[in-house]
């Protein structure tokens, strides 16, 4: 597996996406985007940071810290990509408010991808990456 994120211009796909809706299960945080036609999946960790510093928490999907308040991010565009530290990537969203992705070198803790649209199948999306694609540069 590939351990910590590389390059914020690996996420550049991600800007201007919408998220649409948010869905928890035993071992996931599913993140809709694009009336949910593009999948963040998060299997390990995120943080929630609000504008105004108000509220900052991290949630573990496997862990004891497990409140969520997200919705301050439904219907908001993603407007920029970061990575601040090897193991988080940071999504800001159009009220400013930022969303952590955190990567787990032991396992498979987050991926992006495109979900088929039934209602046309002949579309397909195209972009995704986890942390465990390889990275070239």
């Amino acid at each position: 597996m590939v351990a910590k994120f590389q390059s914020a211009k690996d996420f550049d796909p991600v800007i201007g996406w919408e998220l649409y809706q948010i869905t928890l299960d035993k071992w996931h945080l599913m993140f809709l985007f694009n009336n949910g036609w593009n999948l963040l999946n998060v299997a390990a960790a995120l943080s929630h940071r609000t504008a105004d510093n108000g509220q900052e928490y991290t949630y573990e999907i496997y862990g004891t810290r497990s409140a969520l308040r997200l919705n301050r991010l439904l219907r908001e565009r993603v407007i920029g990509v970061s990575v601040t530290e090897p193991e988080r990537l940071t999504l800001k969203f159009s009220n400013q408010d930022a969303l952590i992705i955190h990567d787990h070198p032991d396992h498979c803790s987050w991926w992006f991808t495109p979900l088929d649209n039934p209602a046309d199948p002949t579309h397909k999306h195209s972009w995704s990456i986890s942390d465990i694609e390889p990275h070239t540069d």
